[in-house]
């Protein structure tokens, strides 16, 4: 499901016990807090962990995937929509197959939800909408980590940069979708019903920092089934993202950046690529706690 994508991370490490979402990268006196977040939240999920708090306090500068301000522009939604439409007056039932188009007819129906008003859209936006229709009926009304910390940088006049403008990101998002958009497609419909427990087993694994878990619930999939979405998504993002963080090591001033929590971590992972290039990575929080080693 694509929610995977946006909420789930893996590593490989040796772990004695994993506590905090939030790490501290060091070189040379200059240190960087590094977070991984979850992009939807459940009312009863706030308040946060306090270690995000701590990280947010002690950061000159607040650093997101994207410019959450932007996004929330009317204009921007608008390019949204047009970006989302399939190209040449296409429709869903000339683009998927007979098995999958009937599926989605299917769905909507049982659900009393309009086709038309999606008949239109890229598969990768319908899966979207799927998604957040779920989401909204299990209740998921509160934002996420990322629009969390926003508004109160924003609030508090704390400087604010971001890795991807609001567009490259939507470019992402809509032109991931892999040659087999039917199967892709059709295992979102078949995980429908598992959405809520899953979700709610994969915060509940973030908000202790509970890798190997998360690990097993998500990437392991994604990664074997549906590789150029790994690659496209996570991988080549956090290529294009390592010289900006570079950048930031040499700095004075401490970052705190959050991202989701799928770039933290793995082989391919921001952590793993810190690391290897000589940086100083520790679990952070207030409080004392075993340390994680990075293979």
């Amino acid at each position: 499901m694509l929610y995977k994508t946006l909420i789930a991370f893996a590593f490989i490490p040796c772990i004695l016990q994993a506590e905090s979402s939030i790490w501290k990268i060091s070189s040379d006196g200059n240190t960087l807090y590094l977070g991984g977040t979850c992009h939807v939240l459940r009312p009863s999920d706030y308040p946060l962990p306090h270690e995000f708090d701590e990280a947010f306090e002690n950061s000159d500068l607040l650093v997101l995937e994207t410019d959450m301000v932007a996004m929330a522009n009317p204009e921007l939604q608008m390019q949204l929509l047009m970006k989302a439409q399939l190209p040449n007056d296409q429709t869903l039932e000339e683009v998927l197959s007979k098995e999958s188009y009937q599926a989605i007819t299917d769905w909507a129906k049982r659900l009393g939800f309009p086709l038309f008003s999606i008949n239109r859209l890229k598969p990768t936006m319908v899966i979207i909408s799927l998604l957040a229709l779920e989401w909204q009926r299990m209740g998921i009304s509160s934002s996420g980590v990322d629009e969390y910390y926003s508004k109160r940088a924003q609030a508090e006049g704390k400087k604010m940069d971001h890795f991807e403008t609001p567009e490259e990101q939507i470019d992402f998002m809509l032109n991931m979708m892999p040659d087999n958009q039917d199967e892709l497609l059709a295992q979102t419909l078949k995980d429908l019903d598992r959405t809520q427990e899953q979700l709610e087993s994969l915060i509940d694994a973030w908000k202790v920092g509970d890798l190997l878990h998360i690990e097993k619930l998500m990437i392991q999939e994604m990664k074997r089934d549906y590789p150029e979405i790994y690659e496209n998504l996570l991988v080549q993002r956090n290529i294009n993202w390592l010289p900006k963080i570079f950048r930031m090591l040499k700095s004075p001033e401490t970052e705190c950046v959050l991202v989701g929590a799928g770039h933290l971590v793995g082989d391919d992972g921001l952590l793993f690529l810190l690391k290897q290039s000589g940086y100083q990575i520790e679990q952070f929080s207030p409080v004392p706690r075993l340390k994680l080693r990075v293979r």
